[in-house]
C-alpha cells in the first residue's frame, strides 16, 4: 500500500509506533493511559481520547482491541469513517480468545469461517467501508484475527 502517515489507536507502550517509526514512515499514536507518557517521550504520541483527534491525513489506522465495549468502538469506528479520505486503510486486531473473555464484544469473532460474513458485512455496511482481507496469525501459543478495510 501506498502509505506514509500512520496511527495507531490505543497504542500503549509505543512498540507499533517505533516499529513504523523504524520503516521510516510518519507515524504517531493516540494513547488515553497518561502513566505510559514515560515509555514514549521519544515518540509522536497523543495522550488524549481517541474520539477526539482529526483522522483525515492518515494513510494506514492501526487498532489492536484499544476498547472492549460495542457501543465504544461503534463510536470509534463512526469518527474514523466520517474523518479518513478515500483509500486509507484500517487493520484491526484483535485475539482470536478474546470473545471468550469479552462475550458482549462485538467486534471479535469465534471463528471467520462461522461468523466473519453476518459481522463484517453489518461493520461495513453501517460505516460505509469495504473489507480488503480478513484472516488469522500465529503469535506463539494465540492465535489473532486480523480485519483489513479501506474507505
Amino acid at each position: 500500500y501506498n502509505c506514509n502517515n500512520f496511527i495507531d489507536i490505543g497504542s500503549g507502550k509505543g512498540d507499533i509506533v517505533r516499529y513504523v517509526d523504524s520503516l521510516g514512515l510518519r507515524s504517531e499514536g493516540i494513547e488515553i493511559d497518561n502513566t505510559l507518557k514515560k515509555y514514549n517521550t521519544d515518540l509522536n504520541i497523543h495522550f488524549k481520547s481517541a474520539y477526539n483527534h482529526d483522522y483525515s491525513k492518515y494513510d494506514i489506522i492501526y487498532l489492536y482491541r484499544p476498547m472492549e465495549s460495542k457501543d465504544k468502538m461503534d463510536k470509534l469506528f463512526e469518527k474514523i469513517s466520517s474523518d479518513i479520505k478515500s483509500n486509507t486503510i484500517i487493520i484491526y486486531l484483535f485475539p482470536h480468545f478474546f470473545e471468550e473473555f469479552f462475550p458482549n464484544y462485538f467486534y471479535a469473532l469465534r471463528s471467520f469461517k462461522e461468523e466473519t460474513d453476518s459481522k463484517l458485512i453489518q461493520i461495513v455496511s453501517k460505516f460505509n467501508l469495504n473489507i480488503i482481507k480478513t484472516g488469522q496469525f500465529n503469535t506463539g501459543d494465540l492465535i489473532d484475527e486480523y480485519i483489513i478495510l479501506k474507505k
